[in-house]
């Protein structure tokens, strides 16, 4: 949920100025632009990647014991 709610509030307002200059020069601050977007693409990534590792150790944890 937290990687969802980086995305949709971070990436969405880096990626919606490109729909008025996707047929025009590229913006100045456009290098900025990237950086946030990479930025928050890397903490987006890297969110996911903590809670798939938290999931799969909570499931190895939390297993019954078979003895």
């Amino acid at each position: 949920m937290n990687a969802s709610a980086l995305s949709w509030v971070n990436m969405h307002k880096a990626t919606h100025p490109d729909r008025e200059w996707a047929a025009s020069p590229v913006p100045v601050g456009y290098t900025e632009m990237f950086q946030r977007w990479e930025l928050f693409h890397t903490l987006r990534a890297l969110t996911a990647l903590a809670a798939f590792v938290l999931f799969v150790t909570v499931a190895i944890v939390a297993r019954p014991s078979t003895r």
